[in-house]
């Protein structure tokens, strides 16, 4: 089973803009980080993944300390994908709904619209 947190757009749409981020170890965030963080709009940690990446070839100290300093980064970024994307998220409004453990995303996003189907609707101030 995998946990998932919905984040939501706060809308008057009928049908909600929802986002699901798989909390864990992110495999593709480690192994392409620039690529994973643009593909979600993340620009500014992509941009800054690239610097230090690009900084981090251009120095040639001996051994494998560059190497190491890589590899670090690349868990870093494995280890914190879904937490950087719930804070791009969050500073464009999303706001978190939900955390539902489910076994995938179709049926942790299912599972989330049945208990919004059973909420009550929230109370208005006239």
């Amino acid at each position: 089973m995998r946990i998932y947190a919905i984040h939501q757009l706060p809308s008057t749409a009928a049908e909600p803009h929802l986002v699901l981020t798989r909390q864990g170890f992110c495999l593709p965030a480690a192994l392409l980080a620039p690529l994973w963080l643009a593909w979600r709009r993340m620009w500014w940690e992509a941009s800054a993944v690239l610097a230090v990446v690009l900084a981090l070839s251009l120095w040639q100290p001996a051994g494998g300390l560059v190497a190491a300093l890589l590899l670090a980064v690349s868990l870093f970024l494995g280890f914190e994908a879904a937490s950087l994307h719930e804070a791009a998220l969050r500073r464009r409004g999303y706001g978190l709904q939900a955390v539902i453990v489910a076994s995938g995303a179709l049926e942790a996003e299912a599972r989330f619209r049945r208990l919004q189907a059973q909420a009550p609707p929230a109370p208005t101030n006239p």
